[in-house]
Formats: C-alpha cells, structure tokens, sequence
C-alpha cells in the first residue's frame, strides 16, 4: 500500500529541508504528478508521485509549525 499524499502536507527530505504538498493532480496520460513548495524560500517543484516518495518522508500533523511568508503550517 502506497501512502497517500494530501494537499498541504508536509514533508521532509534527507537533507532535513521541509516542503508542503500544493497540490496532487492526474495528467490525461494518468500519470499523477506532485507540486509542493519549500518552505524556506518558497521555491516550487514538481514530479511523479512514485519519484516523490522515494525522496521524501511525511512530517507527523503534530509536528511544530512555522510561519513562512506569513502562512501558518
């Protein structure tokens, strides 16, 4: 079983940089794609749900939130 990702998660790379999920969308081809957005300066990046996952590990809900560009998380 997959883990789902869900529209404004957040999720950390093995580098310790923290990113929220903006959004989860299909392609007509079927592929489902992942754009998400580093917290630290806000840049936004995109890839195939598999890629992302072998890449990222979800941050726990409870987890401490932060401020970035005023958006609380």
């Amino acid at each position: 079983m997959s883990q789902k990702i869900e529209q404004y998660s957040r999720w950390v790379d093995s580098d310790g940089n923290h990113f929220q999920i903006i959004h989860v969308i299909t392609d007509d081809l079927g592929h489902e794609w992942v754009h998400y957005r580093r917290e630290k300066d806000a840049l936004e990046y995109s890839c195939w749900t598999d890629s992302f996952l072998a890449r990222f590990s979800s941050v726990p809900h409870n987890a401490a939130s932060h401020t970035i560009f005023g958006f609380k998380f």
